[in-house]
């Protein structure tokens, strides 16, 4: 069983930051993986428009599909990657499932260290087929994809949303679908990809939260990890965390 330390009120920030620099030291650069909590903190928001997909959606592009659901960025955050595999007729559907970080497990065992266990996703692989794809057009077809439009205003890291970049005949598409609007009620990729869903955790279900039932303070500058996202037509317009990323 792995050790891991519980740490108090008075373990500063800057000694976790230490002992995190130390860890990526002793380890190496080959930590920071697609999935490292670090890199995926530098990346997220091409992750969640798909900046990679629609970058490489051109004529004759294979299939990709992403999809990411938000169920406040602090509690919960999923997302489902969807490409061709090598094996003819097969695609992968890579599962990456972020909790609620907590510093207890942070692993000091010191033949492995790893600070950065509490932010680690859990990840799941499983293989799809063609009649999965098909299951899948079908759903984005007759559910509200193709003709869901922007959201009007801006939406927070607080609320609870999908987005769904995919690269589809050569087409780039991306949308967003926020709770409660009728699209997020119409759209029926969600249901599909629960039932592939292998990672064994539960969908953080939509409610109505204030930032003070979140962060337990009305003082900004205490809000971490939030973050406001405007959209276009064009997919992400703007986006930035603030005001205290870390």
């Amino acid at each position: 069983m792995p050790a891991k330390t519980l740490l108090t009120a008075n373990f500063l920030p800057h000694r976790l930051l230490a002992l995190g620099l130390l860890t990526l030291v002793l380890g190496g650069c080959a930590s920071f993986g697609e999935d490292h909590p670090i890199n995926r903190k530098l990346t997220w928001f091409g992750h969640l428009e798909g900046r990679d997909i629609r970058e490489q959606c051109v004529a004759d592009a294979p299939e990709r599909y992403r999809f990411v659901y938000n169920g406040i960025y602090l509690e919960q955050v999923r997302s489902y990657d969807i490409r061709r595999a090598e094996a003819p007729g097969a695609y992968t559907l890579k599962i990456a499932v972020a909790e609620e970080a907590h510093v207890n497990e942070i692993i000091t065992e010191l033949a492995r260290p790893d600070v950065f266990q509490p932010w680690r996703p859990k990840i799941a692989t499983i293989v799809l087929s063609e009649i999965d794809l098909s299951r899948l057009h079908g759903a984005l077809k007759s559910g509200s994809f193709y003709r869901a439009k922007p959201p009007e205003r801006s939406i927070s890291s607080i609320e609870f949303y999908w987005t769904a970049a995919a690269c589809i005949g050569g087409k780039f598409y991306f949308k967003a679908f926020v709770w409660p609007s009728e699209s997020y009620q119409n759209a029926q990729f969600p249901a599909l990809l629960g039932q592939w869903d292998s990672t064994g955790i539960p969908i953080n279900p939509p409610r109505k939260a204030s930032e003070f039932d979140i962060y337990g303070t009305y003082q900004y500058e205490e809000y971490k990890n939030y973050f406001q996202l405007r959209f276009d037509h064009q997919g992400l317009m703007n986006s930035k965390f603030r005001p205290n990323p870390l």
